[in-house]
């Protein structure tokens, strides 16, 4: 790169006609210059006389006036103007520069002109910016003939190349004060680039129109997947109609990148309607068309229909690229399709289709899922042998796996290995282990972790405060859980309707129901509406400390809400009754239980056997028992026992013996406190 400065001030940057002689800053005559380019076309660099232009304080105004000597002679003027950045005590100014890029430009030496304008760029970011150097170059070209417009272009396309998206809208518009128009290339370049900021692309958008710019396919390309990315579908499918309007005829780009925005935003019907004017407009599909339904299908779970666009791409001659077979692979193994996607990574390999790191991720991802760890940890291990850098994603999926598998040092290894490589963690890999510590009962290790995040400045999303959060009220720290809870508060973290779940259940356990109560009110009021865990949650800890009344308007404002009520929810509300001794309550619930297409589970068959045993119902304890065998609800040892201690008590040992019987035929071995009291009742 040129070493270049900044030099004269913009508000001195004039071309003057000054002239200075290299003695004591006495004046150089026209005479004193005349043999200058002579001498630098015949690359006479040790002649004193080059020499001498760099003892006065008008250098830069004598290398302007000899690089426009020099402008039907480009490559010696660019020689030039490197040899004198390398004299001792000069600095180029801007207006030398912008001197080199108008005869460059003009020598049609675009490439050097465009290192030099690069070089200004740079050097003068800190300075006043883009709309001074596009005054220079106006400046310097005055009476050089006609001004070169393409300058200004290829300024305006520097800055666009070197992501100065900013100065290179204010260049724009600078440009525009003299009636300058950048191309139309150039133009779609910076708005391709604007994708992540709409306001200014819609901006400089009508600004081009407003010039004559005339849009044209490319220009509306962009527009249309910058707002389909960022999820505005009504506003990139209005640039269709105008883009039609226009007499603009869209492409398979134009198309794809709609099918692609609404897909991602799951409007699939919308995304086949553009297919179907893609055919009867005969614009052909291409690779990326059918890969996004691909994906889309996949990520839907709809592997038929992916599977069926994927047979009908080939038999079209069209050949799946690396993202087509990783979306099949990755939609597989979600789908729990493990020859499928073995299958698939066989076929492209054997097509020569190359795997990328992504594909490999899948990979991994898709065997961890599948409990196949030590196979995923093979794959990983040969990825890194093949010197491909594994991704965070990757990593991320070997550690949910190797936490899942039970083992905590090998997923604290790879944590270990990653911080050997320079690779930190982000959200997601702290997150997942985090998690896996906290299944772990290690939730010492995860605060650490959290209080690491906070060094590194990662902010913990709602996910992390809630699992660790969780944790704590699982391993009855309920004091600490709230701590965690006042942290992501402070944090400026929302809780979501997860976070209030865990909070809710956590201190009904705990028997804090009032505290319970408050937080359920206040995520209402919030604005999250609690569902079925949250208000199942509330149901079960007003029932188990007796307020059943409570729990009874809980469940039907639940009801009232459309939120239906799950068996979990019946259940906890009808064994409240039972406990009460209210059985016509509790028979009243079952019955809406059934009527809601609800089966009883084991958990309600033993509540309610219990009740009826409870209340020395025995008959319909029997008939509760054979109600459920025969709905295939096997009996576990609990409602045997049940049923065994309360006959027990009656001195009926006739049934105790008989349901011991029954225990030991269906493979349950009766308690020794059983057969004790049926041997001492003989």
């Amino acid at each position: 790169m040129l070493v270049l400065s900044r030099g004269i001030p913009v508000r001195r940057c004039r071309y003057l006609p000054l002239h200075f002689s290299a003695h004591s800053g006495e004046s150089l005559d026209a005479s004193d210059l005349a043999p200058i380019p002579r001498l630098v076309a015949k690359g006479r660099w040790d002649d004193p006389r080059l020499a001498a232009i760099f003892s006065s304080a008008s250098a830069p105004i004598s290398v302007c006036r000899i690089l426009w000597e020099l402008q039907e002679d480009p490559r010696s003027a660019f020689h030039f103007f490197i040899w004198a950045g390398k004299q001792s005590g000069f600095r180029h100014t801007v207006e030398t520069r912008c001197v080199a890029v108008h005869v460059l430009f003009r020598g049609r030496w675009y490439s050097e002109a465009q290192k030099v304008l690069k070089d200004i760029v740079l050097s003068t970011r800190v300075s006043e910016g883009s709309e001074s150097i596009v005054d220079v170059l106006r400046t310097t070209a005055r009476g050089h003939g006609t001004l070169g417009y393409g300058v200004f272009d290829a300024l305006f396309g520097v800055l666009t190349d070197l992501g100065m998206l900013d100065e290179a809208s204010h260049c724009f518009y600078r440009m525009r004060a003299f009636r300058v128009l950048p191309k139309l290339r150039s133009c779609n370049n910076l708005l391709q680039r604007l994708e992540g900021d709409l306001t200014a692309a819609r901006a400089l958008f009508q600004k081009m129109k407003e010039m004559g710019c005339l849009p044209d396919v490319v220009t509306y390309n962009s527009l249309i997947d910058g707002h389909g990315k960022c999820g505005e579908l009504e506003e990139a499918e209005e640039l269709l109609g105008q883009m039609k309007e226009s007499g603009c005829e869209p492409d398979v780009i134009t198309y794809n990148a709609l099918v692609d925005c609404f897909c991602k935003f799951g409007k699939l019907l919308k995304a086949f309607e553009f297919l179907s004017e893609m055919k009867r407009k005969d614009i052909t599909p291409n690779v990326v068309t059918f890969s996004t339904f691909i994906n889309a299908f996949c990520k839907e779970g709809m592997m038929q229909e992916a599977l069926k666009f994927f047979v009908d791409m080939r038999v079209r001659g069209i050949r799946p690229n690396e993202f087509t077979y990783t979306s099949l692979i990755d939609g597989n193994f979600k789908a729990g399709n493990l020859k499928e996607a073995q299958s698939l990574v066989d076929e492209m390999v054997n097509e020569g289709v190359e795997l990328n790191v992504v594909t490999y991720t899948a990979l991994v991802d898709g065997l961890c899922k599948e409990g196949k760890v030590l196979e995923a940890e093979g794959i990983f291990r040969a990825v890194v042998r093949a010197g491909v850098v594994p991704n965070q994603l990757m990593y991320t999926s070997l550690v949910h796996g190797h936490f899942k598998n039970k083992n905590k040092e090998k997923a604290m290894d790879l944590l270990s290995e990653m911080r050997d490589k320079g690779i930190e963690p982000d959200i997601s890999l702290y997150g997942t282990i985090i998690w896996g510590l906290c299944n772990d009962r290690k939730i010492d290790e995860a605060k650490t972790l959290l209080k690491e995040m906070d060094y590194l400045g990662l902010k913990p999303n709602h996910v992390i405060y809630t699992t660790i959060m969780n944790a704590c009220f699982k391993a009855g720290k309920a004091s600490e859980a709230l701590d965690v809870l006042h942290k992501m508060h402070d944090s400026g973290v929302l809780p979501s309707i997860v976070t209030y779940c865990a909070l809710v259940d956590g201190l009904c356990k705990e028997g804090s129901i009032h505290e319970a109560r408050c937080h359920f009110e206040r995520m209402k009021s919030s604005g999250l509406q609690p569902n079925i865990l949250v208000y199942t949650a509330l149901i079960d800890g007003l029932c188990k400390k007796g307020f059943l009344e409570e729990a009874s308007e809980v469940f039907e404002t639940m009801v009232g809400k459309g939120v239906a009520p799950d068996k979990f929810a019946y259940t906890s509300l009808m064994n409240g009754y039972l406990k009460r001794g209210d059985l016509q309550k509790a028979f009243a619930l079952k019955s809406k239980m059934i009527e809601s297409g609800i089966e009883l589970d084991l958990h309600a068959y033993t509540s309610l056997i219990w009740g009826f045993c409870d209340s020395g119902q025995m008959e319909e304890a029997r008939n509760t028992l054979a109600e459920m065998i025969n709905n295939n609800i096997i009996p576990d040892e609990a409602v045997y026992n049940c049923l065994i201690s309360k006959y027990h008590r009656m001195g009926n040992m006739d049934e105790v013996r008989s349901l011991q019987i029954d225990m030991r035929r269906r493979g349950i071995i009766p308690s020794t406190m059983d057969d004790t009291a049926l041997i001492r009742s003989d």
